[in-house]
C-alpha cells in the first residue's frame, strides 16, 4: 500500500505541473496567449487548434488530477486508524464524567 501511494503522490504532482504549464498556454479572452503568439501561417496547428487541444487537454487532466486526490484520500483514511478530534472528545469527556451515585 505505501508503495501504490508514493506512485500515485509522484502521478499527483507530475499531472499539477502540467495542468500549470497547459494554463499558462492558453490563450486569454482576449486571444492574447502564448499559443496565439508563437503560432503562424505555416505551422501544424492553428491558434484555434491548439486551444482547443490545450483546453481537452486541461480537462482531461483535472479530471485526473481530482481522480487521484479522491484516491489519496481514501487511501490516507485507510491507513488511518485514529479517531476523529469531536470522537476523542467525547471519550475524554465521558471517562472524566463521575457516575452519579444511587
Amino acid at each position: 500500500m505505501e508503495a501504490l501511494q508514493t506512485i500515485s503522490l509522484i502521478v499527483h504532482i507530475i499531472v499539477a505541473l502540467l495542468i500549470i504549464v497547459l494554463v499558462l498556454l492558453q490563450p486569454s479572452g482576449g486571444g492574447d496567449g502564448l499559443v496565439s503568439s508563437y503560432s503562424g501561417g505555416g505551422n501544424f496547428m492553428s491558434a484555434r487548434s491548439a486551444a482547443n487541444f490545450l483546453s481537452k487537454a486541461t480537462m482531461i487532466l483535472a479530471f485526473v488530477f481530482m481522480a487521484n486526490t479522491l484516491f489519496l484520500g481514501i487511501i490516507a483514511n485507510k491507513k488511518s486508524n485514529a479517531n476523529s478530534i469531536v470522537e476523542e472528545l467525547v471519550e475524554e469527556e465521558n471517562e472524566k464524567s463521575i457516575p452519579l451515585a444511587e
